[in-house]
């Protein structure tokens, strides 16, 4: 083994150089698939994305303009005054419906004259 064979060793470099570019362009190349994975993920997720901000902007305009518990605390008090109101004329109606018997019963008990 006292002389080295050149030939061999310069075929076993060029196979390690050649090998090691292989591999460093497999890797390259499954790089740019997972980039173009990534950028389709990306673009669909900033689709998914300005999707859902223009519905929570249509939500967020429909809360606007929905009642407030100031605005329903309103409509309760009106409520129970139109309720109040309606109580004072069924009483009214009432003594009109009983005054309007006591008129018919003088009638019929004296006449018309």
């Amino acid at each position: 083994m006292g002389s080295l064979n050149w030939s061999l060793v310069f075929q076993l470099g060029q196979f390690l150089v050649v090998s090691g570019i292989g591999v460093y362009l497999y890797l390259e190349k499954k790089n740019d698939k997972t980039n173009e994975r990534m950028d389709a993920l990306e673009s669909k997720q900033e689709l998914r994305s300005d999707e859902l901000l223009e519905r929570i902007s249509d939500v967020e305009g429909q809360l606007k303009q929905s009642p407030t518990h100031h605005d329903m605390g309103e409509l309760h008090n009106k409520i129970n005054s139109v309720s109040e109101t309606s109580k004072e004329m069924k009483g009214q109606l009432g003594s009109m419906d009983m005054l309007l018997r006591m008129i018919l019963n003088r009638i019929t008990e004296r006449g018309l004259s």
